[in-house]
């Protein structure tokens, strides 16, 4: 397996850093103590900045961890995601048009860095201190970046010693094993959220449950890490099911039919249940 996925798959850590917006004030929170004779009863905790100014920059900050996930599965826990050689590309492109968005709010943000400073001293009254604040705007447009980190997954072969190359192949097995537990659990909530939506004929739902069902099945052989068979024939068989109802345009359908939707409901649930007996088998292997 690792020759193929060496070459397949890579392995990438996403990192979005943003100007420190809170700060807990030791002096106040010493003072309400003193006055409320109260001991570790919590902190004082004040905001450098008004909210509102961050408004567009953590839409975006949103976007971006939103493509990332939706892009890439769990490898190392905490750490590296697994992104398909298939999906690099379509994800690279669309992560620079987000940096790029956010790096023009982020200078924007910084060219008004003393009317932040100077509405955090009129709301902050005597809680304010110039000692929170970045000395200069440059300073404070150094705040935010955002890194992506890429890496091969290294080769096993490579290994000389047997005893290691046995225990790496294991933690291989493992992380791969986890990747599908992820992607088929995200499969099945997907389509619950759709089964259960359509369950209720009252129910009025948003295009983006389709949507989100239709992306979910669209994506599912990129993301399959390694091309796992299991994976492959339970996609199959929900697109079977499932793909003609979810076209774009057919939202209108599912809505005002009772007939299709109940079937599109019954179909999504079947498919559910596919998706879980499959996480169990992998979460089971890796216990």
């Amino acid at each position: 397996m690792n020759n193929t996925l060496n070459k397949s798959a890579v392995l990438a850590d996403l990192t979005i850093h943003s100007a420190v917006t809170a700060r807990t004030d030791l002096k106040v929170t010493a003072s309400v103590e003193k006055d409320h004779k109260t001991l570790n009863a919590g902190r004082w905790v004040k905001n450098l900045y008004d909210k509102k100014f961050f408004k567009e920059i953590l839409a975006v900050d949103y976007e971006i961890r939103e493509l990332f996930s939706q892009s890439s599965l769990p490898y190392r826990k905490g750490s590296e995601n697994i992104i398909t050689s298939q999906l690099l590309p379509i994800f690279l492109e669309k992560f620079r048009l987000l940096v790029a968005k956010r790096d023009k709010l982020a200078d924007a943000l910084a060219k008004r860095f003393s009317e932040l400073v100077d509405d955090a001293r009129s709301r902050l009254n005597g809680t304010f201190k110039p000692a929170d604040y970045p000395v200069t705007a440059e300073a404070f447009r150094n705040q935010f970046s955002v890194s992506l980190d890429i890496s091969p997954i290294p080769r096993l072969d490579d290994l000389e010693d047997p005893i290691l190359r046995a225990n790496a192949e294991r933690a291989l097995a493992t992380r791969v094993n986890g990747a599908h537990e992820a992607l088929v659990t995200r499969l099945a909530e997907s389509l619950a959220r759709l089964g259960d939506t359509l369950k209720d004929h009252e129910k009025v739902f948003r295009d983006s449950t389709i949507t989100q069902a239709r992306r979910a099945l669209a994506d599912a052989d990129a993301l399959n890490v390694g091309g796992n068979p299991e994976i492959t024939k339970a996609v199959a068989s929900a697109r079977d099911g499932l793909e003609k109802y979810l076209a774009e345009g057919k939202e209108d359908e599912l809505r005002d039919q009772p007939a299709v939707r109940e079937l599109v409901a019954v179909t999504a649930t079947k498919a559910v249940s596919q998706f879980e007996q499959l996480a169990n088998a992998f979460r089971s292997a890796n216990q």
